[in-house]
């Protein structure tokens, strides 16, 4: 082999090593998409009154968003009495949120257990059982609440109320959760006495549109409660959104319209004008004839 042959493949080999590290060829890497949440943490009372709370922390650790909801089943003797839901919150990957679900036990009293299971996209997450015990709600005062306007639409229903004392915390919460519904309970802050509040009560039917009338608790930090019924059959009337380029892009069709309806009857009426004009022009000849 010539000198100039080794030489030549010599530097073509160095070129070519150089090349990979100056420029890198692309490592393309995939991952698979994973759904996983983990319950950080779960409170509640060991022993409470009236109004009961368990909050459940859950974080969304897949790669994933999802929305979330929290169910908790209360049981006395192994029969249901209650079914709660939280509210549904659309956990992106990496959020995390404190769901809270509510029971009032306006008379039922001893040892309660709760079965808690975590809703996030098609997965069911069941927890652990935790047991407190209950004392029904006592000789509660009635809330002085006045409900103006009642008001609904395919997933939530609107409550405009007048408060008659002022509380810091108020609760809404179905009485009686219907089988297949799902009713986010509402928490209300800051009640002012004669001051007109409105809550929103988001709900989800079994089957879209499928109508139901609930009753539902009130309770005040007050120790306050009363119980109004809502439905879900009072349909506010939906409201149309025009974007503003096709408004008024319909606002241009329309002057276009009547600038040529106005021009075509203008036209008209000159056309009958000279019909009626020639034909009193051949009357006047015959008449002189």
């Amino acid at each position: 082999m010539k000198k100039e042959n080794i030489i030549y493949i010599a530097l073509g080999t160095l070129f070519i090593l150089l090349s990979e590290f100056a420029f890198p060829m692309p490592v393309i890497v995939t991952i698979d998409d994973t759904l996983q949440g983990i319950t950080e943490f779960t409170t509640y009372n060991k022993s409470a009154q009236g109004l009961h709370e368990i909050t459940t922390s859950f974080e969304n650790i897949g790669s994933v968003g999802c929305t979330t909801q929290v169910r908790v089943d209360f049981f006395k003797n192994n029969s249901l009495v209650y079914t709660s839901w939280s509210k549904s919150l659309a956990l992106e990957p990496g959020d995390y949120y404190a769901f809270r679900n509510y029971w009032f036990s306006e008379s039922e009293e001893g040892n309660i257990t709760a079965k808690l299971r975590i809703y996030y996209c098609d997965e069911i997450e069941e927890q652990g059982n935790i047991t407190f015990a209950v004392e029904p709600a006592g000789a509660n005062k009635t809330a002085n609440i006045t409900i103006m306007n009642t008001k609904a639409n395919q997933s939530a229903i609107s409550i405009t109320f007048i408060p008659g004392a002022s509380s810091k915390k108020a609760w809404i919460l179905p009485k009686k959760n219907p089988i297949g519904w799902k009713i986010e309970p509402v928490l209300i802050e800051n009640l002012v006495a004669g001051e007109e509040r409105t809550a929103v009560i988001n709900y989800a039917p079994p089957i879209k549109g499928k109508i139901t009338t609930v009753d539902y608790y009130l309770v005040t930090a007050n120790n306050e409660q009363m119980v109004f019924r809502a439905s879900n059959s009072i349909q506010e009337e939906e409201k149309v959104f025009v974007p503003p380029e096709l408004r008024e892009s319909l606002v241009g069709v329309l002057i276009f319209m009547l600038t040529f309806l106005i021009v075509r009857e203008k036209k008209k009426v000159r056309r009958l004008k000279k019909e009626l004009s020639k034909k009193k022009k051949d009357v006047k000849q015959k008449n002189r004839q």
